[in-house]
Order: C-alpha cells, then sequence, then structure tokens
C-alpha cells in the first residue's frame, strides 16, 4: 500500500529546455611579423594556435574541457596538457560574464611573438596581445572598448614534443599554415604540448604598445556608434583539410 501510495504521489519533473550557446566573437586575428620567429616554422604554427585556442576556449560552451573540447582548435585538448586551471575555460568565464550586455565583440585583434629561444627540444616564447582595435557591441547599438589604456599584454609560454610518447610517435605542429580561414581544420599542434605558460609576465617590455594604427588619445572606456576595422586574418589558416 505504502509503495503504491509513493508511486502515485511521484512526478517527473518537466525537463528544462536546453540552452543554446552563441558565439558572439566576430573579431579577425593578424600575427605582427617579427624577425625572431618564423610565423611558418612549426613552432610558429604552435605558438599561433595555442595562443587563438586559449582565447577561443574562454567563451566556449560548457566548462572546462568541455569549452576546450567544444571550440578549441583540433588538438587542443591534448596540446593544452592540463597547462592552466579548467576553471579558466567555458562560456561563465568568457565575454557574457564580463559584459552582460555584449551582442558581440568585433574588431582586429594582433599579436606578436617578440622573444624565441630553444633550450633542446623545448620552446619558450614571449607573446605580446593587441586588444586595443577590438570593441564589444552592446544592446544598445554603441561599441565599447578601453580605449588607448588597453596597452599589450605579455605572457611566456614553453612547450615542444610530449615527453610521454616515444621519439618514434612524435609529430612537429604543420609548417606554412596560411589562408583565409579563422581557424585551421586540421590538428596543426601535432604532438607537442604546452610544459608551462605565465599569462600576465612583466618582463616583456615591447608589449606595453597599442594595436597597429590606435592613437594615444582616444578615451577610457572608449564608446562609439560604428564598429572598429575588421581586417582579415593574417597569416590565417587554411580552408579545407590538407588529409
Amino acid at each position: 500500500m505504502c509503495a503504491l501510495l509513493v508511486t502515485s504521489c511521484t512526478h517527473e519533473k518537466p525537463k528544462q529546455p536546453a540552452l543554446t550557446w552563441e558565439n558572439k566573437d566576430r573579431t579577425t586575428m593578424r600575427w605582427i611579423p617579427n624577425p625572431v620567429a618564423d610565423l611558418m616554422f612549426p613552432e610558429g604554427t604552435f605558438v599561433r594556435a595555442i595562443t587563438e585556442s586559449f582565447t577561443a576556449a574562454q567563451s566556449g560552451p560548457g566548462r572546462g574541457i568541455d569549452a576546450i573540447r567544444a571550440v578549441g582548435y583540433p588538438g587542443f585538448d591534448h596540446a593544452f596538457n592540463n597547462g592552466w586551471d579548467l576553471d579558466f575555460f567555458g562560456e561563465s568565464q568568457g565575454f557574457d560574464y564580463l559584459y552582460p550586455n555584449l551582442v558581440e565583440n568585433v574588431g582586429t585583434d594582433y599579436a606578436e611573438i617578440v622573444e624565441l629561444r630553444q633550450d633542446g627540444d623545448q620552446f619558450t616564447a614571449g607573446v605580446c596581445g593587441y586588444g586595443s582595435l577590438t570593441a564589444g557591441k552592446m544592446t544598445d547599438g554603441t561599441y565599447h572598448s578601453g580605449g588607448s589604456q588597453s596597452l599589450g599584454h605579455a605572457q611566456w609560454l614553453i612547450f615542444g614534443p610530449d615527453p610521454k610518447l616515444p621519439a618514434g610517435q612524435q609529430h612537429p605542429p604543420l609548417a606554412n599554415q596560411r589562408g583565409p580561414a579563422k581557424r585551421p581544420t586540421d590538428n596543426v599542434f601535432g604532438t607537442w604540448v604546452l610544459t608551462c605558460i605565465d599569462f600576465a609576465a612583466t618582463d616583456l617590455p615591447q608589449c606595453k604598445k597599442l594595436a597597429p594604427g590606435i592613437p594615444n588619445n582616444w578615451p577610457k572606456p572608449y564608446v562609439r556608434p560604428d564598429p572598429p576595422l575588421t581586417l582579415p586574418n593574417d597569416p590565417g589558416w587554411p580552408e579545407g583539410s590538407s588529409a
């Protein structure tokens, strides 16, 4: 009798509709050439792909490894190598979290390898990111940015072949990666992995500058009616798979 009573009083909870994730990143990425590193060499490919994947996964759907696998470049889940706190990744840490009224992020992001050295099979790269030509489009139609106060940020990356794999299974990152696509279709990381990252480097003074073409008198915050210039990706990635 009790079993029947319990059964008769049990109701299934209505299922909540699944939330649909929307990629609000409409920016492009341009890498500034620097003689210290060839962007077409394997190490240049790795730096580009790991840097861009970190940015993409920060605002990806879900949290942690789910965001990494959803929007990181193919192979990023291996190349990432648990190099940073997984809580850093996911939509609650990205654009929506910072700007609740954000419609989309637009403009041109810039990055530059300013230092690169090799010690055995490990590479150390100093990377600058310049976001002063990007802006957030808000629900009122205006575009917001940090203006001329948005100097570049600096980070150190240490990376190389995966020490857990034997030499016969190692593959370097793909070379000569260039094209019109925003992201690669293939795994461009090879079997290389990130072994250390310093997101807030203080010893790269080369990074303390604005994106190319930005005057030094924009206010902060800089609110404007028109979007910043969105230039093509450079060098970009090949369209389609080479497989």
